[in-house]
C-alpha cells in the first residue's frame, strides 16, 4: 500500500526539507506501482543465488519508515533467499544518505562493498 498523501504531509512539514508537493499525482502513482512489481516471493525467487546485497539507509528517513523499510528488505531477503544479504543504517540520517554529512564514511562503505563484490 502506497502512502503518497502521508509522505507529501511528512515532507511539506519538515522545515529542513526542500520537498514541493508535485502538480499531479501521476509520479506517485508510478512510484507505488513500481514498488508493487519489486515486491514479492515471485521476485525473490528469481534473484542469483548468493548475490550480496547491500541494504543501506538512514535511521531518520521518514520515506522509509525510521529504518523500518531497511531492516524489513532485509529480512525479506535473509529469509527468502540465499543470497548473501548485509545491512547498514546510518545514525541521524535521512533519505539522502549521500547528501548527508557523513557521507564520507556512507561512500567508503558502498566503496568496501564493492570491493568485496569484485574480490568474489
Amino acid at each position: 500500500i502506497c502512502h503518497s498523501t502521508w509522505v507529501q504531509n511528512d515532507h511539506a512539514a519538515d522545515p529542513f526539507d526542500a520537498f514541493t508537493k508535485p502538480t499531479n499525482n501521476r509520479s506517485m502513482l508510478f512510484f507505488c506501482e513500481m514498488m508493487d512489481c519489486i515486491q514479492g516471493t515471485e521476485r525473490e525467487k528469481k534473484v542469483p543465488v548468493g548475490l550480496p546485497i547491500y541494504n543501506i539507509g538512514g535511521d531518520l528517513d521518514p520515506v522509509g519508515n525510521w529504518g523500518e523499510g531497511v531492516r524489513n528488505a532485509f529480512m525479506v531477503y535473509t529469509d527468502n533467499t540465499d543470497c548473501e544479504v548485509s545491512i547498514r543504517l546510518y545514525d541521524d540520517d535521512r533519505h539522502e544518505i549521500l547528501n548527508e554529512l557523513d557521507r564520507d564514511k556512507v561512500y567508503a562503505d558502498m566503496l568496501e562493498f564493492l570491493d568485496y563484490c569484485l574480490e568474489k
